[in-house]
């Protein structure tokens, strides 16, 4: 017969809690080998008050019974198992923790958009630099020995010598009409004698204008796409075209634009240059047509990727009456008035600008394409300079919101031209 033993943890058990033994187990043997029969004074399992009567030792519990605990003990052994287990997030801490994740980031990428368009910033100051200098030394060259600045064609009515350098000095040309039939713009056509003269060897800007076309007003919005206007930058492609045709160590100079800031300026879908100097003869097969031989024009584009914008006319002054202007400019109806204006507030240089970080969205067909000036429906282009220089009617500031963040070789321009321009003399 198999009997139950009544063990407990020696280490634990004091003398006076343990009956004395006074029998064997039957079936067992002593230590002399003598048969020991079973005892019917084996201790018992301790009832719930004996062992509460125990004192210090009241953990005490035989073997194969469950200890009776009270409310201390079980909150302390529910804590010891809450201790060693992990707990799950409530739907609250989850959302305050995704909350404090997605501000981190946001601060993360706001901070690192900053440092990005400084970067852009200070690359594009550099980059205006690299293009000053080189049209500063093609003045010089001009002044030294002039070829597009001897240019005279006749103008007005009667008709009177029309200089090149009476609207830009000896610096590149701001319009692209200079090296097309037309010439300087405003001369009357009946008196023409052809603009061709002012380019190397009678090439001309494709497309081609007649000796009474005029472009229209460039509206800065085509970004290369081939199914609008692909005469914008006209500006910018009349630096360049003089630089890199009649220019010498100014060419040199605009050479060192890094090609990240060059691009290939409007193509067809077959990747021919849509505007370009047209190097081809009178009477070849290829007039018009875009060959390796023609130059195609590449802008000279910011960290942004828009393309830089460039003032140069100076000779407009104040009609004693009000009329049609004779020479007004083909890139806009106010361009000559903003442009002279613009260039005596840079203490009367050139002024090569970039339209900084949200360039693209000032020259986007939204704010390009205004209309209601009352001059045939052409847009206004109001976010760009010359359209804020027309809205302030009376003080011709430059202050719209998205003008505020344009990039100039000299900071202090931004400050000048906030302030309105100096009052042109008649």
């Amino acid at each position: 017969m198999r009997v139950q033993s009544h063990k407990v943890a020696p280490a634990s058990v004091p003398p006076s809690a343990v009956p004395p033994y006074q029998g064997g187990i039957e079936g067992g043997r002593s230590s002399s080998g003598a048969a020991l029969s079973h005892s019917k004074n084996l201790p018992r399992p301790l009832l719930s008050k004996e062992r509460r009567k125990v004192g210090d030792h009241k953990g005490l519990v035989p073997i194969g019974v469950k200890p009776s605990l009270g409310a201390e003990e079980r909150s302390a052994q529910r804590t010891l198992r809450e201790v060693g287990r992990p707990r799950a997030l409530t739907m609250v801490e989850l959302l305050v923790v995704i909350t404090i994740i997605v501000v981190l980031f946001s601060s993360i990428f706001v901070a690192s958009h900053r440092l990005l368009d400084s970067a852009r910033g200070t690359n594009t100051r550099a980059l205006l630099q690299v293009v000053s200098d080189a049209v500063e030394q093609f003045a010089r060259e001009q002044k030294s020995n002039p070829t597009i600045a001897k240019a005279v064609q006749p103008s007005g009515t009667p008709p009177k010598p029309y200089a090149y350098t009476e609207r830009y000095g000896e610096y590149p040309p701001d319009d692209l009409e200079v090296f097309t039939p037309v010439g300087v713009p405003g001369w009357t056509a009946s008196t023409a004698v052809g603009g061709w003269s002012l380019a190397p060897n009678k090439a001309s800007i494709f497309p081609a204008l007649t000796a009474t076309a005029k472009w229209p007003h460039m509206h800065f919005d085509t970004h290369g796409d081939t199914t609008k206007d692909p005469l914008e930058h006209r500006d910018l492609a009349a630096l360049i075209v003089a630089i890199e045709t009649l220019g010498n160590e100014s060419k040199v100079l605009l050479d060192r634009v890094p090609d990240r800031n060059r691009t290939s300026g409007p193509v067809d879908m077959n990747g021919a240059a849509l505007i370009f100097l047209d190097r081809s003869p009178q009477g070849d097969p290829n007039v018009g047509k875009w060959d390796v031989n023609d130059l195609q024009i590449r802008y000279i584009v910011d960290d942004w990727g828009v393309p830089l914008s460039y003032f140069a006319t100076r000779d407009w002054v104040k009609p004693a009456a009000v009329g049609a202007d004779l020479k007004a400019s083909s890139n806009h109806p106010k361009w000559r008035e903003a442009s002279t204006q613009f260039v005596r507030m840079n203490k009367g240089l050139p002024v090569i600008m970039s339209y900084g970080p949200n360039g693209k969205e000032q020259q986007s067909e939204e704010w390009m394409h205004r209309k209601g000036d009352g001059s045939g429906g052409e847009g206004l282009a109001e976010a760009s300079l010359v359209g804020d220089y027309i809205d302030n009617t009376e003080d011709h500031k430059i202050n719209h919101p998205l003008n505020e963040d344009n990039v100039y070789l000299d900071p202090d321009l931004k400050e000048r031209l906030a302030k309105g321009p100096v009052v042109a003399k008649p």
